[in-house]
Protein backbone atom coordinates (compact mmCIF):
# COMPACT_ATOMS: atom_id res chain seq x y z
CA UNK A 1 0.00 0.00 0.00
CA UNK A 2 2.76 2.62 0.84
CA UNK A 3 4.26 2.12 -1.95
CA UNK A 4 1.74 2.15 -4.68
CA UNK A 5 0.21 5.28 -2.53
CA UNK A 6 3.66 6.83 -2.74
CA UNK A 7 4.35 6.14 -6.73
CA UNK A 8 0.46 7.37 -7.55
CA UNK A 9 1.36 10.57 -5.49
CA UNK A 10 4.03 10.59 -8.08
CA UNK A 11 1.79 10.30 -11.26
CA UNK A 12 3.11 6.88 -11.80
CA UNK A 13 0.49 4.91 -13.59
CA UNK A 14 1.99 0.89 -12.35
CA UNK A 15 4.67 -1.07 -11.57
CA UNK A 16 6.35 -3.99 -13.72
CA UNK A 17 7.09 -6.73 -11.23
CA UNK A 18 10.87 -8.71 -12.17
CA UNK A 19 8.91 -11.76 -13.24
CA UNK A 20 10.23 -15.61 -13.61
CA UNK A 21 7.52 -18.23 -13.75
CA UNK A 22 4.48 -19.34 -12.09
CA UNK A 23 6.29 -21.18 -9.06
CA UNK A 24 9.65 -18.91 -8.46
CA UNK A 25 9.23 -16.62 -5.58
CA UNK A 26 8.80 -13.72 -7.90
CA UNK A 27 5.12 -14.68 -8.87
CA UNK A 28 4.57 -14.46 -4.78
CA UNK A 29 5.45 -10.78 -5.35
CA UNK A 30 3.17 -10.42 -8.46
CA UNK A 31 0.11 -11.66 -6.41
CA UNK A 32 0.62 -9.51 -3.06
CA UNK A 33 0.99 -6.77 -5.96
CA UNK A 34 -2.24 -7.40 -7.41
CA UNK A 35 -4.37 -7.20 -4.17
CA UNK A 36 -3.35 -3.56 -3.67
CA UNK A 37 -3.57 -2.52 -7.32
CA UNK A 38 -6.80 -3.73 -7.45
CA UNK A 39 -8.13 -1.97 -4.21
CA UNK A 40 -6.15 1.58 -5.82
CA UNK A 41 -6.99 1.41 -9.39
CA UNK A 42 -3.03 0.84 -10.28
CA UNK A 43 -1.58 -0.87 -13.18
CA UNK A 44 0.43 -3.99 -12.81
CA UNK A 45 2.93 -5.29 -15.75
CA UNK A 46 5.11 -7.86 -16.30
CA UNK A 47 9.44 -7.64 -16.60
CA UNK A 48 10.02 -11.29 -17.55
CA UNK A 49 13.61 -12.06 -16.33
CA UNK A 50 13.26 -14.60 -19.59
CA UNK A 51 16.45 -16.08 -18.84
CA UNK A 52 15.62 -17.33 -15.45
CA UNK A 53 12.92 -20.09 -17.01
CA UNK A 54 15.85 -21.96 -18.64
CA UNK A 55 18.04 -21.52 -15.63
CA UNK A 56 17.91 -25.23 -13.49
CA UNK A 57 15.78 -23.38 -10.96
CA UNK A 58 12.47 -24.34 -12.69
CA UNK A 59 13.57 -28.33 -12.85
CA UNK A 60 12.97 -28.09 -8.89
CA UNK A 61 9.27 -27.93 -9.65
CA UNK A 62 9.25 -29.77 -13.35
CA UNK A 63 11.14 -32.77 -12.90
CA UNK A 64 11.18 -33.51 -16.73
CA UNK A 65 12.08 -29.67 -17.87
CA UNK A 66 15.49 -31.09 -18.54
CA UNK A 67 15.51 -30.19 -21.83
CA UNK A 68 15.08 -26.94 -23.46
CA UNK A 69 12.02 -28.43 -25.73
CA UNK A 70 10.22 -28.70 -22.50
CA UNK A 71 10.88 -25.32 -20.70
CA UNK A 72 9.58 -23.86 -24.15
CA UNK A 73 6.64 -25.60 -23.26
CA UNK A 74 6.04 -24.38 -19.61
CA UNK A 75 7.24 -21.02 -20.73
CA UNK A 76 3.94 -21.08 -22.84
CA UNK A 77 1.87 -22.42 -20.19
CA UNK A 78 3.33 -19.16 -18.01
CA UNK A 79 2.19 -16.79 -20.81
CA UNK A 80 -1.29 -18.37 -20.61
CA UNK A 81 -1.19 -18.31 -17.05
CA UNK A 82 -0.43 -14.72 -16.58
CA UNK A 83 -3.33 -13.77 -19.28
CA UNK A 84 -5.82 -15.72 -16.73
CA UNK A 85 -4.36 -14.27 -13.77
CA UNK A 86 -3.44 -10.84 -14.47
CA UNK A 87 -4.66 -9.80 -18.06
CA UNK A 88 -8.18 -10.94 -17.35
CA UNK A 89 -8.32 -8.14 -14.51
CA UNK A 90 -9.06 -4.24 -15.19
CA UNK A 91 -5.46 -3.29 -13.36
CA UNK A 92 -3.16 -5.39 -16.05
CA UNK A 93 -0.82 -3.08 -17.72
CA UNK A 94 -2.23 -2.62 -21.97
CA UNK A 95 -1.46 -0.34 -24.60
CA UNK A 96 -4.81 -0.14 -26.92
CA UNK A 97 -6.04 -3.38 -24.99
CA UNK A 98 -2.87 -5.17 -26.08
CA UNK A 99 -1.19 -6.98 -22.29
CA UNK A 100 2.36 -5.72 -22.41
CA UNK A 101 5.08 -8.32 -21.44
CA UNK A 102 8.37 -7.16 -21.48
CA UNK A 103 10.62 -10.00 -22.26
CA UNK A 104 14.25 -8.83 -20.67
CA UNK A 105 16.41 -11.41 -22.81
CA UNK A 106 18.51 -14.27 -22.52
CA UNK A 107 16.03 -16.92 -22.28
CA UNK A 108 14.74 -18.59 -25.49
CA UNK A 109 16.19 -18.40 -29.02
CA UNK A 110 14.85 -16.63 -31.98
CA UNK A 111 13.39 -20.17 -33.33
CA UNK A 112 11.94 -20.79 -29.90
CA UNK A 113 10.16 -17.46 -29.50
CA UNK A 114 8.72 -18.08 -32.64
CA UNK A 115 6.97 -21.07 -31.21
CA UNK A 116 5.54 -18.81 -28.51
CA UNK A 117 4.61 -16.26 -29.78
CA UNK A 118 2.63 -18.31 -32.75
CA UNK A 119 0.85 -20.75 -29.93
CA UNK A 120 -2.87 -20.03 -30.11
CA UNK A 121 -3.50 -18.35 -26.36
CA UNK A 122 -7.02 -18.70 -24.89
CA UNK A 123 -7.57 -14.84 -24.39
CA UNK A 124 -10.10 -13.68 -21.44
CA UNK A 125 -12.86 -11.72 -23.03
CA UNK A 126 -12.08 -8.32 -23.94
CA UNK A 127 -8.46 -8.92 -23.80
CA UNK A 128 -6.67 -8.22 -27.30
CA UNK A 129 -3.63 -10.33 -28.24
CA UNK A 130 -0.44 -9.83 -26.24
CA UNK A 131 2.36 -7.58 -27.08
CA UNK A 132 5.90 -9.09 -26.64
CA UNK A 133 8.29 -5.83 -26.26
CA UNK A 134 12.03 -6.57 -26.28
CA UNK A 135 15.04 -4.61 -24.54
CA UNK A 136 16.41 -2.54 -27.16
CA UNK A 137 19.73 -4.46 -28.50
CA UNK A 138 21.40 -0.50 -28.23
CA UNK A 139 25.43 -0.68 -27.60
CA UNK A 140 28.15 2.02 -28.35
CA UNK A 141 31.69 2.82 -29.01
CA UNK A 142 33.64 5.80 -27.86
CA UNK A 143 34.45 8.32 -31.07
CA UNK A 144 37.72 9.96 -31.48
CA UNK A 145 35.91 13.38 -30.13
CA UNK A 146 34.93 11.51 -26.70
CA UNK A 147 31.47 11.43 -27.70
CA UNK A 148 29.52 8.11 -27.30
CA UNK A 149 28.14 6.62 -30.74
CA UNK A 150 25.49 4.50 -29.49
CA UNK A 151 23.47 1.93 -32.06
CA UNK A 152 20.56 -0.89 -32.64
CA UNK A 153 22.58 -4.14 -32.68
CA UNK A 154 21.20 -6.21 -35.55
CA UNK A 155 20.41 -9.10 -33.90
CA UNK A 156 17.01 -10.23 -35.02
CA UNK A 157 14.68 -9.53 -32.06
CA UNK A 158 13.45 -6.50 -32.78
CA UNK A 159 11.95 -7.47 -35.72
CA UNK A 160 9.60 -10.46 -34.18
CA UNK A 161 8.44 -8.35 -31.33
CA UNK A 162 5.51 -6.10 -30.71
CA UNK A 163 8.15 -3.34 -29.79
CA UNK A 164 11.28 -1.89 -27.82
CA UNK A 165 12.00 -1.05 -24.21
CA UNK A 166 14.56 1.41 -23.11
CA UNK A 167 16.74 0.29 -20.18
CA UNK A 168 19.64 1.62 -18.24
CA UNK A 169 21.80 3.62 -20.74
CA UNK A 170 24.52 1.46 -22.13
CA UNK A 171 28.34 2.08 -20.52
CA UNK A 172 30.92 2.00 -22.82
CA UNK A 173 33.66 4.37 -21.34
CA UNK A 174 36.64 2.50 -19.94
CA UNK A 175 36.77 3.04 -15.99
CA UNK A 176 39.59 1.20 -14.69
CA UNK A 177 41.76 4.11 -16.49
CA UNK A 178 39.67 6.91 -15.33
CA UNK A 179 40.66 8.62 -12.14
CA UNK A 180 37.18 9.28 -11.48
CA UNK A 181 35.53 5.98 -12.62
CA UNK A 182 38.64 3.47 -10.75
CA UNK A 183 36.17 1.69 -9.14
CA UNK A 184 34.14 0.28 -12.54
CA UNK A 185 35.36 -1.36 -15.56
CA UNK A 186 32.63 0.54 -17.95
CA UNK A 187 30.48 4.26 -17.20
CA UNK A 188 28.79 6.59 -18.75
CA UNK A 189 27.86 10.13 -17.81
CA UNK A 190 24.67 12.23 -18.53
CA UNK A 191 25.18 13.23 -22.01
CA UNK A 192 25.47 9.54 -22.67
CA UNK A 193 22.02 8.69 -20.84
CA UNK A 194 20.32 11.90 -23.37
CA UNK A 195 22.15 9.74 -26.46
CA UNK A 196 21.14 7.06 -25.62
CA UNK A 197 17.52 7.99 -25.87
CA UNK A 198 18.21 9.66 -29.58
CA UNK A 199 19.10 6.10 -30.44
CA UNK A 200 16.39 4.64 -28.82
CA UNK A 201 14.03 6.84 -30.65
CA UNK A 202 15.58 6.31 -34.33
CA UNK A 203 15.79 2.42 -33.42
CA UNK A 204 11.84 2.93 -32.72
CA UNK A 205 10.99 4.27 -36.24
CA UNK A 206 13.35 2.22 -38.13
CA UNK A 207 11.92 -0.73 -36.71
CA UNK A 208 8.17 0.45 -37.17
CA UNK A 209 7.86 -0.47 -33.15
CA UNK A 210 3.81 -0.69 -32.04
CA UNK A 211 4.57 0.10 -29.03
CA UNK A 212 7.83 2.27 -27.88
CA UNK A 213 8.80 2.31 -24.03
CA UNK A 214 11.30 5.32 -23.35
CA UNK A 215 13.56 4.98 -19.90
CA UNK A 216 14.80 7.34 -17.39
CA UNK A 217 16.51 5.86 -15.21
CA UNK A 218 18.96 8.08 -11.96
CA UNK A 219 21.60 5.92 -11.30
CA UNK A 220 23.69 3.10 -11.98
CA UNK A 221 26.02 1.05 -9.58
CA UNK A 222 26.28 -2.52 -9.20
CA UNK A 223 29.37 -2.91 -6.95
CA UNK A 224 26.58 -3.63 -4.10
CA UNK A 225 25.48 -7.15 -6.01
CA UNK A 226 28.86 -7.82 -7.19
CA UNK A 227 27.55 -7.37 -10.78
CA UNK A 228 25.90 -10.35 -10.40
CA UNK A 229 28.98 -12.60 -10.04
CA UNK A 230 29.64 -11.33 -13.87
CA UNK A 231 33.17 -9.27 -12.78
CA UNK A 232 31.96 -6.19 -15.23
CA UNK A 233 31.52 -3.58 -12.13
CA UNK A 234 29.49 -0.03 -14.29
CA UNK A 235 28.25 3.06 -13.05
CA UNK A 236 26.53 6.01 -14.06
CA UNK A 237 26.29 9.01 -11.54
CA UNK A 238 22.99 10.33 -9.97
CA UNK A 239 24.74 13.91 -10.29
CA UNK A 240 22.84 14.82 -7.19
CA UNK A 241 19.13 13.85 -9.36
CA UNK A 242 20.60 15.43 -12.71
CA UNK A 243 20.90 12.33 -14.52
CA UNK A 244 17.59 11.25 -13.88
CA UNK A 245 16.22 14.96 -14.53
CA UNK A 246 18.29 15.30 -17.91
CA UNK A 247 16.79 12.23 -18.78
CA UNK A 248 12.75 13.15 -18.22
CA UNK A 249 13.88 16.36 -20.04
CA UNK A 250 14.30 14.19 -23.13
CA UNK A 251 11.68 12.18 -23.24
CA UNK A 252 8.86 14.99 -22.51
CA UNK A 253 10.57 16.70 -25.34
CA UNK A 254 9.97 13.52 -27.59
CA UNK A 255 6.88 12.57 -26.61
CA UNK A 256 5.63 12.20 -29.83
CA UNK A 257 7.89 9.21 -30.14
CA UNK A 258 7.38 7.40 -27.53
CA UNK A 259 4.10 5.76 -26.65
CA UNK A 260 5.04 4.72 -22.81
CA UNK A 261 7.58 6.27 -19.89
CA UNK A 262 9.76 3.48 -18.12
CA UNK A 263 11.51 4.44 -14.55
CA UNK A 264 14.07 1.88 -13.45
CA UNK A 265 13.58 1.36 -11.72
CA UNK A 266 11.65 1.90 -8.21
CA UNK A 267 13.41 0.12 -5.53
CA UNK A 268 16.29 -2.09 -7.51
CA UNK A 269 18.71 -1.10 -4.10
CA UNK A 270 21.23 -3.77 -5.48
CA UNK A 271 22.00 -1.07 -8.92
CA UNK A 272 21.24 1.80 -7.24
CA UNK A 273 18.84 2.42 -9.85
CA UNK A 274 16.24 3.43 -7.26
CA UNK A 275 13.71 6.47 -7.44
CA UNK A 276 11.59 5.55 -4.52
CA UNK A 277 12.10 7.63 -1.64
CA UNK A 278 15.24 7.27 1.05
CA UNK A 279 17.06 8.69 3.58
CA UNK A 280 20.03 9.37 1.58
CA UNK A 281 18.22 11.18 -1.22
CA UNK A 282 15.18 12.15 0.53
CA UNK A 283 12.01 12.59 -2.50
CA UNK A 284 13.91 14.12 -4.70
CA UNK A 285 13.49 11.76 -7.70
CA UNK A 286 10.02 11.94 -6.98
CA UNK A 287 9.52 15.29 -7.28
CA UNK A 288 11.08 15.10 -10.40
CA UNK A 289 9.04 12.24 -11.54
CA UNK A 290 6.20 14.16 -10.47
CA UNK A 291 7.22 17.51 -12.16
CA UNK A 292 7.76 15.19 -15.80
CA UNK A 293 4.86 13.08 -15.07
CA UNK A 294 2.29 16.03 -15.20
CA UNK A 295 4.08 17.38 -18.37
CA UNK A 296 4.00 13.92 -19.65
CA UNK A 297 0.50 13.86 -19.07
CA UNK A 298 -0.61 17.49 -19.58
CA UNK A 299 -1.51 17.90 -16.00
CA UNK A 300 -1.22 20.96 -14.38
CA UNK A 301 1.78 21.31 -12.11
CA UNK A 302 1.76 22.55 -8.41
CA UNK A 303 3.16 25.81 -7.38
CA UNK A 304 4.50 24.34 -4.31
CA UNK A 305 7.91 22.23 -3.83
CA UNK A 306 6.85 22.18 0.10
CA UNK A 307 3.36 21.26 -0.86
CA UNK A 308 4.21 18.77 -3.04
CA UNK A 309 7.29 17.01 -1.21
CA UNK A 310 4.48 16.57 1.98
CA UNK A 311 1.83 15.02 -0.62
CA UNK A 312 4.60 12.32 -1.37
CA UNK A 313 5.42 11.51 2.13
CA UNK A 314 1.74 10.66 2.73
CA UNK A 315 1.98 7.69 2.60
CA UNK A 316 4.49 7.38 4.43
CA UNK A 317 2.53 8.88 7.25
CA UNK A 318 0.07 6.60 6.38
CA UNK A 319 1.85 3.29 7.20
CA UNK A 320 4.03 4.64 10.16
CA UNK A 321 0.34 5.12 11.48
CA UNK A 322 -0.60 2.10 10.19
CA UNK A 323 1.96 0.44 12.32
CA UNK A 324 1.08 2.45 15.53
CA UNK A 325 -2.28 0.95 15.33
CA UNK A 326 -0.76 -2.60 14.54
CA UNK A 327 1.02 -2.39 17.13
CA UNK A 328 -1.86 -1.50 19.86
CA UNK A 329 -4.05 -4.10 18.33
CA UNK A 330 -1.42 -6.86 19.12
CA UNK A 331 -1.27 -5.26 23.06
CA UNK A 332 -4.72 -6.14 23.28
CA UNK A 333 -6.63 -2.99 22.23
CA UNK A 334 -9.87 -3.34 20.06
CA UNK A 335 -8.89 -1.25 16.47
CA UNK A 336 -11.43 -1.93 14.66
CA UNK A 337 -12.26 1.98 14.18
CA UNK A 338 -8.94 2.94 13.88
CA UNK A 339 -8.89 0.43 10.45
CA UNK A 340 -11.82 2.06 8.99
CA UNK A 341 -10.57 5.87 9.21
CA UNK A 342 -7.14 4.47 8.03
CA UNK A 343 -8.73 2.82 4.93
CA UNK A 344 -10.91 5.95 4.36
CA UNK A 345 -7.47 8.04 4.23
CA UNK A 346 -5.72 5.69 1.91
CA UNK A 347 -9.19 6.05 -0.46
CA UNK A 348 -8.08 9.82 -0.26
CA UNK A 349 -4.96 9.47 -0.71
CA UNK A 350 -5.23 6.84 -3.98
CA UNK A 351 -8.14 9.53 -5.68
CA UNK A 352 -5.65 12.51 -5.01
CA UNK A 353 -7.62 14.45 -2.19
CA UNK A 354 -4.59 14.81 -0.39
CA UNK A 355 -5.75 17.80 1.84
CA UNK A 356 -8.31 15.96 3.28
CA UNK A 357 -6.14 12.72 3.90
CA UNK A 358 -3.97 14.90 6.01
CA UNK A 359 -6.33 16.82 8.42
CA UNK A 360 -7.75 12.99 8.78
CA UNK A 361 -4.94 11.30 9.38
CA UNK A 362 -3.61 14.30 11.82
CA UNK A 363 -6.97 13.20 13.66
CA UNK A 364 -6.71 9.75 13.87
CA UNK A 365 -2.87 9.86 14.99
CA UNK A 366 -4.15 12.50 18.02
CA UNK A 367 -6.99 9.40 18.87
CA UNK A 368 -4.26 6.64 18.39
CA UNK A 369 -1.51 8.66 20.85
CA UNK A 370 -4.28 8.39 23.99
CA UNK A 371 -4.02 4.96 23.78
CA UNK A 372 -0.41 5.10 25.19
CA UNK A 373 -2.01 6.46 28.48
CA UNK A 374 -3.94 3.08 28.68
CA UNK A 375 -0.76 0.72 28.11
CA UNK A 376 1.69 -0.59 30.82
CA UNK A 377 5.05 -2.05 29.89
CA UNK A 378 7.49 -3.95 31.81
CA UNK A 379 11.02 -5.03 31.10
CA UNK A 380 12.76 -8.34 32.45
CA UNK A 381 16.76 -8.61 31.21
CA UNK A 382 17.57 -12.35 31.26
CA UNK A 383 21.31 -13.08 31.52
CA UNK A 384 23.92 -15.92 32.32
CA UNK A 385 24.75 -14.68 35.56
CA UNK A 386 21.22 -14.19 36.83
CA UNK A 387 20.29 -17.45 35.52
CA UNK A 388 17.69 -16.42 32.78
CA UNK A 389 19.75 -18.12 30.24
CA UNK A 390 21.58 -21.42 29.47
CA UNK A 391 24.27 -21.56 27.04
CA UNK A 392 25.13 -25.22 25.95
CA UNK A 393 26.97 -25.68 23.03
CA UNK A 394 24.64 -24.87 19.96
CA UNK A 395 21.42 -24.31 22.28
CA UNK A 396 20.51 -21.15 24.13
CA UNK A 397 17.62 -22.23 26.90
CA UNK A 398 15.51 -19.24 27.99
CA UNK A 399 15.15 -20.81 31.90
CA UNK A 400 12.95 -18.38 33.55
CA UNK A 401 10.14 -20.01 34.06
CA UNK A 402 8.04 -16.97 35.40
CA UNK A 403 9.38 -14.59 32.17
CA UNK A 404 8.24 -17.49 29.43
CA UNK A 405 4.99 -17.49 30.77
CA UNK A 406 4.31 -13.46 30.42
CA UNK A 407 6.04 -13.80 26.70
CA UNK A 408 3.20 -16.38 25.97
CA UNK A 409 0.40 -14.61 27.57
CA UNK A 410 1.71 -10.75 26.56
CA UNK A 411 2.16 -9.36 23.65
CA UNK A 412 6.52 -8.04 23.49
CA UNK A 413 9.35 -6.92 21.92
CA UNK A 414 12.79 -8.03 22.45
CA UNK A 415 16.66 -7.65 21.74
CA UNK A 416 19.13 -10.31 22.00
CA UNK A 417 22.25 -9.54 22.19
CA UNK A 418 26.26 -10.73 22.44
CA UNK A 419 29.47 -11.26 21.68
CA UNK A 420 30.99 -13.84 19.32
CA UNK A 421 34.90 -14.71 18.19
CA UNK A 422 35.50 -13.10 14.35
CA UNK A 423 37.97 -16.17 14.35
CA UNK A 424 37.31 -17.30 10.69
CA UNK A 425 35.04 -16.35 7.40
CA UNK A 426 31.97 -18.53 8.32
CA UNK A 427 28.05 -18.29 8.57
CA UNK A 428 26.12 -18.62 11.26
CA UNK A 429 22.10 -18.10 11.68
CA UNK A 430 20.55 -18.39 15.00
CA UNK A 431 17.26 -20.31 14.52
CA UNK A 432 13.75 -20.64 16.82
CA UNK A 433 12.22 -23.39 15.40
CA UNK A 434 12.36 -23.66 11.91
CA UNK A 435 11.69 -19.67 11.86
CA UNK A 436 15.48 -18.28 11.08
CA UNK A 437 15.91 -15.26 13.97
CA UNK A 438 19.70 -14.11 12.03
CA UNK A 439 21.97 -14.60 9.43
CA UNK A 440 25.71 -13.36 9.45
CA UNK A 441 29.01 -14.28 8.63
CA UNK A 442 32.40 -13.75 9.94
CA UNK A 443 35.45 -12.17 8.10
CA UNK A 444 38.33 -13.12 10.19
CA UNK A 445 39.44 -10.14 12.38
CA UNK A 446 40.58 -11.72 15.16
CA UNK A 447 38.46 -9.21 17.05
CA UNK A 448 35.27 -9.37 19.63
CA UNK A 449 31.94 -8.27 17.32
CA UNK A 450 28.64 -7.58 18.98
CA UNK A 451 25.45 -8.34 17.63
CA UNK A 452 21.89 -7.06 18.50
CA UNK A 453 18.69 -9.07 16.88
CA UNK A 454 15.41 -7.76 17.06
CA UNK A 455 12.86 -10.17 18.33
CA UNK A 456 9.07 -10.28 17.83
CA UNK A 457 6.43 -12.35 19.61
CA UNK A 458 5.59 -13.35 15.74
CA UNK A 459 9.05 -15.11 15.66
CA UNK A 460 9.07 -16.72 19.17
CA UNK A 461 6.03 -18.68 18.46
CA UNK A 462 5.24 -21.21 21.14
CA UNK A 463 8.04 -20.16 23.54
CA UNK A 464 7.21 -22.53 26.22
CA UNK A 465 7.17 -25.76 24.46
CA UNK A 466 10.50 -24.76 22.66
CA UNK A 467 12.48 -22.82 24.83
CA UNK A 468 15.65 -23.08 22.91
CA UNK A 469 17.27 -21.05 20.25
CA UNK A 470 19.60 -23.19 18.28
CA UNK A 471 22.76 -22.04 17.01
CA UNK A 472 24.21 -23.04 13.63
CA UNK A 473 27.96 -22.27 12.79
CA UNK A 474 30.97 -22.64 14.96
CA UNK A 475 30.53 -19.34 17.45
CA UNK A 476 32.86 -18.60 20.60
CA UNK A 477 30.03 -16.29 22.22
CA UNK A 478 30.15 -14.32 25.87
CA UNK A 479 28.52 -11.44 27.35
CA UNK A 480 24.66 -12.54 26.38
CA UNK A 481 21.82 -10.71 27.07
CA UNK A 482 18.13 -10.74 26.23
CA UNK A 483 16.25 -7.60 27.28
CA UNK A 484 12.61 -7.99 26.87
CA UNK A 485 9.77 -5.40 26.86
CA UNK A 486 6.17 -6.80 27.71
CA UNK A 487 3.04 -5.10 26.97
CA UNK A 488 -0.38 -5.09 28.30
CA UNK A 489 -3.74 -3.08 28.46
CA UNK A 490 -4.08 -1.42 31.98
Amino acid sequence: EYQILTAKAAHIDGFFVEWGFREHKSNQELLMMLKMAEKYDFEVGINWCDAWHFYPWIEEFHKDAVTRERKVELFKENVQYLLDTLYSTSYGATVDGHPIILIFGGGPTLEEFSDIRNCSYRLPEGVKQPCFIVRAPINGTVGEDGKVNYYLEENGWPEVMDGMFGWIPTRVREGLADDGFKSWDRYAVLQDSRDYLDALYKAFGEKGCRVRIGSVNPEMDNRACASWNKHDLSHIPRERGKTYEGMWESLVDNSSQVDVAYIVSWNDYTESHQVEPTLQEGYRELLTTRKYGARWKGLAEESSAGWETEVLSLPLHLFQVRKQVEFYRKTGFQTEPYDKALDDIAGCLSNGRYGEAKLNLLGVEELISSLGDMLRSWEVELTQENGGLSLNADQLTICCGKTLEEMERYYFRACLSFEYLDDDEESFQILHGRQELCDGKKDGSGLYKQVRIRLFKESLHGIVQERELTILGNMEIRNVKLLIKLYSPV
